[in-house]
């Protein structure tokens, strides 16, 4: 990676490279998030001349997951070949702007009408002039800050005293510099971490929301945060609606690499993770219908480890035959062992590689090793009976209790075991 290169760029030109899709923003984690008040108070600082802090952005030719529209509006695409900038620090500021100073909507965790954000020429200059609540306020004495930069006094209504103070927000907006750090031959993960580290406030990245942006591919329709989400839909449907979509992600690395650490899953390579899917869909697909009819575990909320997944996807993505006979009670045991024990919580990624030859000596016919004992009498009970529903023991116990269909105390019908 090379030193980052600090420069001067006009803040409308930065605007105007996202309207061209010269400058995309990448979507590694969240929606739009800001409501109309914190971009009001952002635009307000740039009428007012004050700095908005520095924006860092990515030069490279790897093709992210992106936001495609602001309020509507399409972005368009890069020409093929060609290097993208992807704003990796600034990315909220900049779509609060482009959005109000384009007088459009934006939607995120609810729809919020920065259309609606105006500069009111009758305020005190030390009070807030970008406003959204004009209640009250003549026409005469307000306008759209997208006006600002789009119209001419002349036009607007507004009152003739009003024209030296528009002229001044006027040219402070055309004219307006931010501090860009632009960053050039940098692998993924070194700008998701420079992406993690300079929004330490905030929730981290994950890896799984990494993997998403890195993976990601217009051309082949392939966008794994989406098809996540419908498998996930899919697996709600099946009262199976508490797994994470990690799970998926390690499920993929399982089968690509046997193994699922951090570094493992972001070596993946992008075509194989595509190539993939469909197989790691099915088999998860098929993992949670013997838990739920083979097991017997009615919901994922039973579960003693969501993780549990894996190892069963794993076995189903390399045996598409039903386990009967040796193989069956060998499956059984396994999940027994895993949930009884304890051994997914801790080390859990080095664990279920482990495992991974414990399956593989199942699918062979062969009598798995393990490692670890278990030893299921009432001691066990006794040691590690305290009630808590969130143990991983005590969820194999209420396992066992919906094995044998449990009945209402009061009048005998069967009990419904949902996820609550």
């Amino acid at each position: 990676m090379q030193l980052p290169q600090p420069v001067t760029r006009a803040l409308l030109f930065l605007l105007d490279q996202i309207a061209g899709g010269v400058l995309k923003l990448p979507q590694f984690q969240r929606d739009f998030v800001w409501r109309p008040g914190k971009s009001a108070k952002l635009a307000d600082s740039i009428l007012k001349g004050f700095p908005i802090g520095t924006f860092t952005i990515w030069r490279t030719k790897d093709r992210l997951r992106q936001i495609k529209e602001i309020g509507g509006l399409n972005l368009p695409a890069p020409e093929e070949g060609d290097y993208i900038q992807y704003v990796i620090d600034g990315q909220q500021r900049l779509t609060s702007l482009f959005a109000a100073l384009g007088g459009m909507p934006t939607k995120g965790t609810a729809v919020t009408k920065h259309e609606k954000i105006y500069v009111d020429f009758g305020a005190d200059p030390d009070d807030d002039i970008v406003v959204t609540d004009i209640s009250g306020k003549s026409k005469e004495d307000y306008t759209l800050i997208k006006n600002i930069r789009d119209e001419e006094f002349h036009r607007l209504g507004l009152r003739e005293e009003h024209s030296a103070n528009f002229a001044l927000y006027k040219g402070r907006l055309i004219g307006y510099q931010v501090p860009t750090i632009e960053i050039e031959k940098a692998a993924i993960h070194e700008a998701t971490e420079i992406f993690t580290r300079i929004n330490l406030q905030n929730k981290p990245l994950s890896v799984f929301e990494i993997m998403a942006a890195k993976t990601f591919d217009e051309e082949q329709g392939f966008d794994l945060a989406e098809n996540t989400s419908a498998l996930l839909e899919e697996l709600s449907d099946k009262n199976y609606d508490t797994i994470p979509d990690i799970v998926v992600l390690h499920t993929i690395s399982m089968l690509i690499e046997k193994e699922c650490s951090k570094k493992a899953i972001l070596g993946l390579p992008k075509e194989k993770v595509i190539e993939t899917w469909s197989r790691a869909r099915e088999a998860i697909l098929e993992a949670v219908d013997y838990l739920r009819l083979g097991l017997r575990v009615p919901v994922s909320a039973l579960l003693p480890y969501k993780h549990l997944v894996v190892p069963f996807a794993y076995f189903f993505a390399n045996h598409p035959n039903p386990p009967a006979g040796e193989m069956q009670d060998r499956l059984v045991d396994f999940f027994w062992r895993v949930s009884l024990s304890g051994r997914y919580s801790f080390a859990l990624e080095g664990k279920m590689a482990d495992d991974l030859k414990v399956i593989d000596a199942i699918i062979a016919g062969k009598e798995p090793v393990y490692d670890y004992p278990v030893n299921p009498t009432s001691g066990l009970i006794l040691q590690n009976g305290t009630f808590n529903v969130q143990r991983s023991f005590i969820k194999a116990i209420l396992c066992l209790f919906a094995e044998k269909s449990p009945k209402n105390f009061e009048n005998g019908t069967d009990v419904t075991i949902r996820g609550d």
